[in-house]
């Protein structure tokens, strides 16, 4: 698959399936907080409908 070569006229929207984060129990309370903020700031706006 070649996506340069393929590249629509237009933008179109695509679907994608939401993704889950988990973590065990013995995650230390604070973690959960900064991973989702560093998802955020590495998926940018794309992350959040």
């Amino acid at each position: 698959m070649d996506f340069g070569k393929s590249i629509p006229a237009q933008d179109i929207a695509l679907i994608s399936p939401t993704v889950e984060l988990i973590a065990r129990k013995n995650l230390h309370p604070a973690l959960p907080d900064l991973l989702l903020s560093a998802a955020m700031d590495i998926q940018g706006a794309g992350l959040l409908w």
